[in-house]
């Protein structure tokens, strides 16, 4: 199904039907049999950005720049980090310095997975993903190192999609 959905996001990509818009995609990670294809396909595709998941030090990084590079991208498509893992944390600073990071996002709800029960389900939710210390701390570094880089941070959705005045609340 992703091989076959990949050629239909390329070619929406591509298409004026939206007219003019900055235009991310969302690949996989390279630790999965998708993740190098997404990249080839999106360094043509007019793209401005990828978003590329677990990104958890400058060599992931770098891996993924040598793709797009080698597919042809041109140096201005950027790369939004996504922040998801414990160790991603310790190397964030590096990862805000590299030059084609634009943006850091906290991947919140495998941040909290990746943490074996360390952290409560409920430090997902609106209200504990801004007191629970671990994700806090985690927000808090992201931001930090993405400012001091001149990056754009930005965090999670919540699990309570369902509730306008809670995303409200935690967008505020």
């Amino acid at each position: 199904a992703k091989e076959g959905a990949r050629p239909n996001a390329v070619a929406a990509a591509g298409s004026s039907e939206y007219g003019n818009r900055e235009l991310t995609i969302r690949c996989n990670g390279l630790d999965t049999p998708w993740g190098a294809d997404d990249l080839r396909a999106a360094a043509t595709s007019g793209a401005s950005a990828v978003v590329v998941p677990k990104v958890g030090s400058v060599a992931y990084l770098d891996e993924i720049s040598a793709i797009l590079d080698g597919a042809g991208a041109p140096e201005s498509l950027k790369i939004w980090a996504m922040i998801e893992t414990p160790t991603a944390i310790f190397d964030v600073r590096a990862i805000a310095a590299h030059p084609r990071v634009q943006s850091l996002s906290f991947g919140l709800m495998d941040f909290v997975s990746a943490h074996g029960g360390a952290i409560p389900s409920d430090g997902m939710a609106a209200a504990g993903q801004f007191t629970h210390p671990l994700v806090v701390r985690a927000k808090l570094e992201i931001a930090s190192a993405a400012h001091a880089h001149g990056k754009v941070p930005s965090h999670c959705v919540v699990t309570e999609f369902n509730d306008v005045d809670v995303m409200r609340a935690a967008a505020r």
